[in-house]
């Protein structure tokens, strides 16, 4: 709605404005993960990397939901370090919201929550904490798309993100894997 207030009915240059910048902030957003991982050569480097990518240059000028998927990722990911890292709960609840709103952009975030709350567990699995971070990362999680499956389960009768996740799986992914 703002991008048409700005741009007009038809907001495609502000849709790739806004894009153009969300790619920017996700190409810093690798870099401070991976100086927060690692060092700040590794941080330059993924972030140099992800910004001269070229799929990743491809899918700025795409309306597509791919920019604002990996930068909520990201954003997630940097969340869930910085609490992971500074022990502090408010970045570890803001990471599970920010991975629900991840998952209701593209449902295939559901499938990421997985290996994320294994990371989880094996990074704090010498903390007798672990578990309370694992739940209350998953609670928030679930509070972000827990509405919007009831609501789906309510008129469709099937609690999921997506109706298009099971076929698309089967006729596409699926059959070309299996190819």
């Amino acid at each position: 709605a703002v991008l048409m207030a700005l741009f007009g009915e038809t907001p495609f240059v502000g849709i790739v404005i806004a894009q153009a910048l969300l790619g920017a902030l996700t190409s810093f957003a690798v870099m401070w993960l991976g100086d927060s991982l690692f060092d700040r050569t590794i941080g330059l480097a993924g972030g140099l990397l992800h910004a001269v990518a070229p799929m990743h240059i491809l899918m700025i000028g795409w309306i597509l939901t791919e920019t604002l998927f990996v930068a909520c990722f990201m954003a997630g990911l940097l969340l869930l370090a910085k609490g992971l890292k500074n022990e502090r709960w408010q970045f570890i609840i803001a990471s599970g919201a920010v991975f629900g709103l991840t998952s209701l952009i593209r449902p295939i975030g559901l499938w990421i929550l997985l290996p994320i709350l294994l990371a989880l567990a094996l990074y704090q699995w010498p903390s007798v904490r672990w578990r309370s971070i694992v739940l209350t990362f998953s609670a928030v999680y679930l509070l972000m798309i827990g509405p919007w499956m009831l609501r789906n389960y309510l008129l469709f009768g099937r609690a999921e993100l997506s109706s298009i996740v099971d076929y698309h799986l089967y006729d596409y992914d699926v059959a070309a894997f299996k190819a």
